[in-house]
């Protein structure tokens, strides 16, 4: 008798292909990607009056304080600060936060998978195990804990950067480095979102090396 033949094997459209035909899902796309353009450049081009902070507190919208010469589209705060460059400035923050924290995910939880699922047996085993307990954790308490043990440290770090910047003579570098001092804080959750995310996406990864 003639053996069977083996099944033809199913070509699976890639990602770019599904969201092509999805016409819901470009226009999404498009919109979410234009808002992460607008986050980006507009503060860039924002004069430098904006940026700085004023004694001119509740400024009504589209007006202009007396020590400045720019208008306050969305006026000003309680502290003088204009709320449109601090409007872009949370959105590019938050946009900061979601992209280097997806990124550290993906790069500590794909390494993950991919070793657990090629070892398989105990190794797998334990590591998975390991992924369980962790995924028992409260991420939310974890993060916060992780933003008060941690901050004291990343400042420190910081300003060591900044004092071997000042020996240099790198004076611009200095002046940077010590902008991101405030946002220490940003720093450590980014980092914490990258620690606790990794584990979802190393369960996925595992998935698709043992296919």
């Amino acid at each position: 008798m003639p053996e069977a033949a083996a099944p033809a094997s199913i070509a699976r459209p890639d990602g770019w292909q599904v969201l092509k035909r999805n016409r819901a899902a470009l226009i999404a796309l498009g919109f979410l990607v234009g808002l992460s353009l607008i986050a980006i450049v507009v503060p860039l081009l924002l004069p430098d009056e904006l940026k700085a902070t004023s004694s001119a507190s509740f400024v009504p919208p589209m007006q202009h304080a007396a020590e400045t010469h720019a208008t306050h589209v969305l006026g000003t705060d309680v502290n003088g600060q204009d709320m449109l460059y601090r409007l872009f400035s949370g959105a590019r923050v938050s946009l900061g936060v979601g992209l280097v924290g997806a990124l550290i995910s993906l790069c500590i939880g794909t390494l993950y998978g991919m070793i657990s699922g090629y070892a398989g047996g105990r190794i797998d085993g334990v590591m998975m195990r390991t992924v369980e307990v962790l995924q028992s954790v409260p991420r939310i308490l974890f993060i916060m804990i992780l933003i008060a043990a941690l901050d004291d440290y990343v400042k420190e770090w910081i300003d060591g950067w900044r004092l071997a910047a000042q020996a240099r003579n790198w004076t611009d570098l200095a002046a940077n480095i010590s902008e991101v001092k405030a946002y220490s804080k940003v720093l450590v959750m980014i980092v914490s979102l990258g620690l606790v995310e990794w584990l979802t996406m190393a369960r996925i990864v595992r998935g698709q090396v043992l296919v």
